[in-house]
C-alpha cells in the first residue's frame, strides 16, 4: 500500500476539520515583518479586546516549515488551514486575548494575562490540536511556536506599544530575538555510484527534548535576516577550512561540503565577506572543500545567479546547488551552468513516486552532464531504490547519525551501513 504524501494527509484531515464558528471574527491580517516590535505596533484590536489592554505574553505560532514542505500546494490549501487555525484560537484563547494573522504563515497571540505558564499551556493545546487536524500524527515539528514575554498598551496617541518584562522601557527594534542553542555536525554524504562513504556536510543542527530536529539555517529564528544567515554561513565556511587543514595534515582523505544561503551573496558587501574567507583557502586544499548554495528562489534570473555565485567557483573543487524543489527542472540548471544539483526529499514524501522522479532527473543530468543528488534521505531502502536509479550522492538518516569529526573515506555498501548500525545499537 503506497504511503499517503503529507499533501494528501493535509487535506483528508481538513476534510474532516469543523467550519467556523458563526459569528466568530476573522483574524486581521497583517503584513509580515522581521522585528516583532514592528508588527506589534501596526496592531490595533477592533472587535476582539478592550479599548486598552495590557499582556503578559505574545505568542507567535509559525507556519514557515509546512508553507516550505508543501511548496507550491500551499496555495491550494492555504485557505482552509487558516479557517482551522482561526477556528482552534478561537475557540482556545480567552475573550479578552487576542490574535492577528501576520503575512501569508504566522499568527500573533497576545494574552490578557500576565501569566507565562498559562500562555504556554493554551499554545501547547493549541499547537497540538492543529497538528492533529492538519498532520494526524505526522510532522509534529512542521508547526512551531515562539513566545515573548511582556506587556502590551495603548499609548494616549492610540499606537500600540511593547515592553519586555518588568522595564517599562520600550522594546526597540534592533534587539536581538532570543535564539535556541545550536552545535555543529558532520553529515555524511555517500557516493552511491562508487559506495564510498567520501564527505561530509558540516551543517548547525539543535535537538530539541521532544526529539525533534533542526538542521542547517532552520537553527536560525523564523524572523532571522539575511545577515544572520551571512554570520553563520562565514562561521561554518571558517571552521570547516581549518578542519580541512588538521585533516590534510594527518593524510585523512575527505571531502568537506559548506553551505551558503542564496540571501547570504544579495549584496556586494556580503558577497565580499564570503570570498574574503575564500581567498584565504590554501591553493592545496581547495580541491578537498565543496560549496553548496541552499535556498536559490524559484525562477532566479540567470544574470543574478551568476553575479551572486560564479565568483566562488575557482576556490572550490565543486560547487553544488540545492535545487527549489523536487519539481525543478534538469534544464534549468543547465542554463546556470551548474554540474552539480541536490535535490532535497520532502517529508513524509511517497517512495514509489519519488524514486520515479529522481529517475527522470538522472536521465535528464545525463544529457545535461549534471550529477544528481539526493538529500535527507529517510531510510536504506530508499538509498537502495535512489542508487538503482542512477543518484550519485546520497545524504540523510539512512547513513546513520551525524558525527563531532569526520572519519577518513571508505568504501562501504549499504549492507555494510546496515551492519555497523545493528553493531552500535
Amino acid at each position: 500500500m503506497t504511503k499517503p504524501t503529507l499533501p494528501d494527509m493535509i487535506g483528508e484531515h481538513l476534510a474532516k476539520a469543523p467550519q467556523k464558528a458563526p459569528g466568530t471574527p476573522r483574524a486581521p491580517a497583517l503584513d509580515a515583518d522581521s522585528q516583532l516590535a514592528r508588527m506589534v505596533t501596526r496592531f490595533a484590536p477592533q472587535t476582539r479586546g478592550p479599548a486598552a489592554w495590557t499582556a503578559g505574553s505574545i505568542q507567535l505560532l509559525g507556519l514557515d516549515d509546512l508553507h516550505r514542505e508543501l511548496g507550491p500546494v500551499w496555495e491550494k490549501f492555504a485557505d482552509t488551514i487558516h479557517l482551522a487555525i482561526e477556528n482552534i484560537l478561537s475557540q482556545s484563547i480567552g475573550p479578552k486575548d487576542v490574535f492577528a494573522r501576520l503575512g501569508d504563515d504566522r499568527y500573533m497571540v497576545i494574552f490578557e494575562k500576565t501569566d507565562d505558564d498559562h500562555a504556554a499551556e493554551i499554545m501547547t493545546q493549541v499547537t497540538d490540536h492543529l497538528r492533529t487536524t492538519l498532520l494526524g500524527e505526522n510532522g509534529a515539528e512542521l508547526i512551531r511556536v515562539r513566545s515573548a514575554i511582556g506587556r502590551v498598551r495603548k499609548s494616549a496617541e492610540g499606537d500600540v506599544m511593547f515592553a519586555e518584562g518588568k522595564d517599562d522601557a520600550p522594546f526597540s527594534v534592533d534587539a536581538a530575538p532570543k535564539r535556541e542553542a545550536y552545535e555543529s555536525v558532520y553529515a555524511p554524504i555517500w557516493n552511491a555510484r562508487h559506495e564510498v562513504m567520501n564527505g561530509y556536510a558540516y551543517v548547525p543542527c539543535i535537538i530539541r527534548a521532544d526529539g525533534t530536529e533542526r538542521y542547517e539555517h532552520d537553527v536560525l529564528p523564523a524572523d532571522h535576516t539575511a545577515a544572520d544567515s551571512l554570520e553563520l554561513d562565514l562561521k561554518h565556511l571558517t571552521h570547516s577550512t581549518g578542519t580541512m587543514a588538521d585533516l590534510y595534515k594527518n593524510k585523512f582523505t575527505v571531502q568537506l561540503v559548506s553551505q551558503i544561503h542564496y540571501e547570504s551573496l544579495d549584496s556586494a558587501a556580503s558577497r565580499e565577506a564570503v570570498l574574503r574567507i575564500c581567498r584565504e583557502i590554501p591553493e592545496h586544499l581547495r580541491k578537498f572543500l565543496m560549496v553548496q548554495i541552499t535556498g536559490l528562489p524559484e525562477h532566479t534570473p540567470v544574470t543574478t545567479f551568476l553575479q551572486r555565485v560564479a565568483p566562488l567557483k575557482p576556490f572550490f573543487g565543486m560547487l553544488t546547488v540545492r535545487a527549489p524543489s523536487l519539481k525543478t527542472e534538469i534544464g534549468y540548471f543547465r542554463d546556470l551552468g551548474i554540474s552539480s544539483i541536490t535535490y532535497r526529499l520532502p517529508q513524509n514524501a511517497d517512495p514509489v513516486k519519488t524514486v520515479e522522479r529522481f529517475k527522470a532527473l538522472v536521465e535528464a543530468g545525463k544529457a545535461a552532464r549534471i550529477l544528481v543528488s539526493a538529500e535527507y534521505v529517510p531510510t536504506r531502502a530508499q538509498a537502495q531504490a535512489l542508487q538503482e536509479a542512477g543518484v550519485w550522492f546520497i545524504t540523510g538518516k539512512c547513513l546513520g547519525p551525524t558525527q563531532d569529526y569526520p572519519r577518513n573515506m571508505r568504501r562501504c555498501t549499504l549492507d555494510n551501513i546496515a551492519e555497523e548500525a545493528a553493531r552500535s545499537r
